[in-house]
């Protein structure tokens, strides 16, 4: 398992495959508990199998996690790189700010925006906004240099994607809590039962804290919370590059 595990890469492990097996958790524990103990297939078979799972629930949550994201930056009136940096944004001060904008449009070689020219041509100011934090992400891509933002991705990427399985997982969640339940009602399925009877009522404690998790917990604002430290971080990114005088 850490094999296979070590395959992917810690963005791809932490934004992506976790989602996709939160969201499946309480189906997880039912395959445990009607499958006890190691499936009668090889070491490397059974290897490539649950590389291909993990591989596949990795693409659907990031697949449904982008698809949120317009809505989500619609919600926040855009994307949050280029609301921090409108001049109406108090995220930061006004020196810091300037100094990022004149910083950023030295590198895209563009005028930055005045308050007064974002005013009337809001559109115009926020393509300007756009190309530079396009411009921080393109520069800030090394992930020892730039360790904190990129853990302030990895926690976006994860909540994003988990959100966006919010409806799968509560899906999942009721089915399995209805077979886990319907077994204890008729003892067994046509004739299989579990070894362990209360493995199935293990099923079922561990679906309602499942269910209350994803319903009170994964939500909208705990996405644009993460999206918007993310931006944050990337702005900052600037003292970075800007020589200290």
């Amino acid at each position: 398992m850490n094999s296979v595990v070590g395959f992917f890469d810690a963005y791809t492990l932490r934004a992506r495959v976790l989602p996709a097996m939160l969201a499946i958790a309480p189906a997880l524990v039912l395959v445990l508990v009607i499958f006890p103990g190691s499936p009668p297939l090889t070491q490397v078979f059974s290897g490539l199998v649950i590389l291909a799972v993990l591989y596949g629930f990795a693409d659907v949550a990031r697949r449904l996690g982008k698809r949120l994201e317009p809505k989500l930056h619609a919600a926040a009136g855009g994307l949050p790189s280029i609301v921090m940096l409108r001049h109406r944004d108090g995220t930061f001060t006004e020196a810091s700010k300037e100094r990022y904008l004149d910083f950023l449009g030295n590198k895209i070689g563009r005028v930055p925006p005045t308050r007064a020219t974002e005013e009337q041509s809001p559109d115009q100011a926020d393509r300007f906004y756009k190309d530079a934090g396009d411009w921080l992400r393109e520069h800030t891509r090394d992930t020892k240099q730039f360790g904190i933002l990129f853990a302030e991705n990895m926690t976006y990427g994860f909540r994003r994607n988990l959100y966006g399985l919010r409806l799968l997982g509560l899906v999942t969640n009721a089915i399995t809590a209805g077979l886990a339940a319907s077994f204890l009602y008729f003892g067994g399925w046509w004739g299989m039962t579990i070894q362990l009877e209360n493995g199935a009522h293990y099923v079922l404690i561990v679906a309602l804290i499942h269910a209350v998790f994803f319903l009170f917990f994964v939500r909208r604002s705990y996405v644009v919370e993460a999206s918007r430290q993310y931006a944050r971080q990337l702005i900052l990114c600037c003292e970075i590059f800007i020589p200290a005088k």
